[in-house]
């Protein structure tokens, strides 16, 4: 299993452009599994992958995003997607990855990323260190981290 990441602190390198292609590259010419986690609060590559009506319409139903993995503690939410309400934590293992297409999985990013990164830095970054890399690859063969 590897792991690959895409960092760099300037905007505008082509991070995401690299992470998106890479990963689509691996499923389509290796026929790997791939994970790719959108951890920009830009969430571009997350818009690359998905339709906004789709990207909304998951939100809706519930799905996942990159926010629920930061979660620890209930919070009151007031959002644009789902509207005002409460919303409890998720455990890492209860995350379920949205499918792009066989063997392309995605943890979108959202918005809501920039008042985590903003409020909880120093954990925002262990976790990304840590935490993902550890869990995720017990699921999937290969992850691709977009990240800031």
């Amino acid at each position: 299993m590897k792991t690959i990441s895409i960092v760099n602190m300037k905007g505008g390198v082509a991070k995401t452009t690299l992470a998106v292609n890479i990963a689509d590259c691996l499923v389509r010419r290796h026929d790997l599994k791939v994970l790719l986690i959108d951890i920009d609060p830009q969430f571009n590559a997350t818009q690359c992958l998905l339709s906004g009506d789709d990207y909304v319409q998951k939100c809706k139903e519930g799905q996942h995003t990159i926010v629920h993995l930061f979660e620890d503690a209930p919070r009151p939410s007031v959002a644009s997607v789902n509207g005002a309400k409460m919303l409890k934590p998720v455990k890492i293992e209860d995350i379920t990855p949205w499918k792009i297409k066989n063997n392309f999985h995605l943890i979108p990013g959202a918005l809501e990323l920039y008042r985590l990164v903003s409020c909880h830095r120093n954990q925002f970054t262990k976790f990304c260190a840590h935490k993902i890399p550890a869990t995720c690859l017990a699921f999937f063969i290969f992850l691709s981290i977009s990240s800031p």
